[in-house]
């Protein structure tokens, strides 16, 4: 395995996550228990989780009041994005 792919595999797996947890923070809020923090969440968008995130916040319909969030997340895709796109540039040259 080449380190582009295993850069690749580890996108996905963050924006995955990313997903999952937006999720599963909008479900706790739903029951009222214990929840992710903010703090977790957004770490997660710019851990390279930010497509993820922000198709967790469009999806479920979470964070999507909040200022921070509404700013921060696409930011963070953003460079999801970008990261991707280099390493695809990498993997063609």
């Amino acid at each position: 395995m080449t380190y582009q792919t295993f850069f690749v595999l580890l996108i996905i797996g963050a924006n995955l996550y990313s997903f999952l947890i937006f999720g599963l923070d909008k479900f706790l809020a739903i029951h009222q228990r214990w929840r992710i923090s903010e703090a977790h969440l957004l770490l997660a968008c710019f851990l390279f989780g930010g497509i993820g995130g922000w198709l967790g916040m469009r999806m479920f319909h979470h964070k999507t009041q909040t200022h921070k969030f509404i700013w921060l997340v696409p930011i963070a895709g953003l460079i999801t994005v970008l990261c991707l796109l280099w390493l695809l540039d990498v993997v063609r040259n």
